[in-house]
Order: C-alpha cells, then sequence, then structure tokens
C-alpha cells in the first residue's frame, strides 16, 4: 500500500425491488484515497449484480 492513503469501501447505491420492498445490492469495492480528503468519494461504475453502471459512495470498512 502506498504511503498516506488508506483503503476505504465504494458501496452500490442501486436497489433491487421483491415482493414489493426495494433492497440495496448489497455489491461494494475497495479503493484508496488520500486521508486529507475532505469530501467523501463517489464515482459511478458498474455494478454487475444490475448489470448495470450506478453511482458508489464512500463507507468505513467495518
Amino acid at each position: 500500500m502506498a504511503a498516506g492513503s488508506i483503503k476505504v469501501k465504494m458501496v452500490s447505491t442501486a436497489e433491487i425491488v421483491k415482493n414489493g420492498k426495494k433492497r440495496v445490492t448489497g455489491y461494494y469495492r475497495t479503493t484508496k484515497v488520500n486521508p486529507r480528503a475532505e469530501k467523501k468519494l463517489e464515482k459511478v461504475m458498474y455494478d454487475p449484480v444490475i448489470r448495470a453502471r450506478v453511482l458508489f459512495k464512500q463507507a468505513k470498512i467495518k
């Protein structure tokens, strides 16, 4: 890992409707970011669960 960067989890914001209930896909990716970045990272990436490009938002790795 590069010095000064930290790993973060990028979670898909896509939703699946099953039996009348909305649920998130649960798909995520990890990436490295600068820890001094003020804004949370948001990227449009491919989600293979729904087979489309969707917005991914930064979340904490538990």
